[in-house]
């Protein structure tokens, strides 16, 4: 009976108008979002539009909507539904954080684990209801994640790879940062951009596309930027925003992290008390902050691996090959227990040896087509002379 109720609940829903409509699109795909909450768009606009193109009006185009609500009434339906014995229990997804529940051979619905937020989904996946209570932290932020996750999943069905890399753009050319976690891949982000005049593609992660054995581009996706405060301090204009306040950190500790950015004056002084906070930045933030634009998209030509501390005083580059690249990537790129792999809304279904052997051919055609480099430096600064010689970009 309940699940009867939440089924006509929900199409009652899709089928309905609501007062806000946007499109954000590619020329892949679109995914209308719609809501009831006037600063959803803003954020979406904010968090998405860097990426994305974002229209109105132009649902013919529409292959996958989401749909927004905070009805609490819902929430309790759903909660009735899901202990009810009509409904199966399919399986997991981030661990334990995300439970999967069958309600009938048209829909699905995901429970987090840690909040009252869940997403209802059809068979085809063609639509999703996200569901959350009002006094949710993650009000905002959660729509725009939710259609980031079904962008990247079409992206995937369109024989594109997600990678754990940063990447930047000068002149059409771009330059994937790969490396293990600490190895340096935001500061050297940062430095191609505040020292030699790059633009910001993403931070941390990016889509890449293989077609005819050849790479055809490098595809930023909206991720905020965890810095950490120490890298964060050696620019002077991101520091003097941060401690104005103009730049909101996005973490839960945000009164913790702003009482230090107020409170330290230097570089110099991060460093000697450990501060170990990062921040959160969006991809506008970080490219306003250092005089840059973001960029969405850019055709490969440079793959870096960085290598920061204290001891090379003398910075070092040089060329590393397929077996280096590939050693990398597997063991540090592409974590098969992370959120794409298992898919969270199986759009397609990829086993972990299918995704592998796509790897090692990304791998064996970056290292055919690119230049690729190895980087050992203490201050980027130092490095600049080496890299302009190398890349002539």
């Amino acid at each position: 009976m309940k699940v009867d109720l939440l089924r006509n609940r929900i199409k009652k829903m899709i089928q309905s108008d609501f007062e806000y409509k946007v499109l954000v699109g590619t020329d892949l795909y679109s995914v209308a979002f719609s809501t009831n909450l006037a600063e959803q768009i803003s954020w979406l606009r904010e968090y998405l539009s860097p990426y994305y193109m974002i229209c109105e009006d132009e649902t013919e185009r529409v292959e996958s909507s989401l749909f927004f609500t905070m009805d609490s009434s819902l929430i309790d339906l759903i909660r009735e539904a899901v202990l009810g014995s009509d409904v199966k229990f399919v399986g997991s997804y981030r661990g334990e954080n995300i439970k999967e529940y069958k309600i009938s051979n048209e829909l699905k619905i995901q429970k987090t684990s840690e909040r009252e937020s869940y997403i209802i989904f059809n068979s085809e996946r063609s639509w999703f209801v996200l569901i959350m209570h009002p006094s949710d932290a993650q009000l905002l932020q959660e729509p725009s994640r939710v259609i980031r996750e079904i962008m990247v999943r079409k992206l995937e069905k369109n024989n594109e790879l997600m990678i754990h890399a940063g990447a930047v753009e000068k002149n059409g050319l771009g330059v994937m940062i790969c490396g293990e976690k600490g190895s340096g891949k935001t500061t050297t982000v940062l430095g191609f951009i505040y020292y030699s005049d790059y633009n910001y593609i993403s931070n941390d992660r990016i889509m890449l596309a293989v077609e005819n054995n050849r790479l055809t581009k490098i595809k930023g996706v909206p991720f905020a930027a965890a810095i950490r405060l120490g890298t964060a301090f050696q620019y002077e204009k991101i520091q003097s925003l941060l401690k104005k306040g103009t730049l909101i950190p996005l973490k839960k500790e945000t009164k913790k992290i702003q009482s230090h950015i107020n409170a330290v004056k230097s570089l110099e002084e991060v460093e000697m008390w450990s501060i170990k906070e990062y921040i959160e930045l969006l991809p506008s933030e970080i490219a306003c902050s250092l005089d840059s634009k973001v960029v969405p998209i850019a055709k490969l030509g440079v793959l870096i691996f960085p290598i920061i501390s204290q001891e090379y005083k003398e910075p070092i580059i040089r060329d590393v090959d397929y077996q280096y690249i590939k050693t990398v990537f597997l063991r540090e790129c592409f974590t098969f227990k992370e959120d794409s792999y298992p898919d969270r809304f199986d759009i397609v279904n990829q086993s972990k040896t299918d995704v592998q052997n796509r790897v090692l051919e990304l791998a064996q055609t970056i290292s055919r087509t690119c230049i690729c480099l190895e980087i050992k430096y203490c201050n980027f600064e130092d490095i600049v002379p080496l890299l302009n010689d190398r890349l002539s970009i």
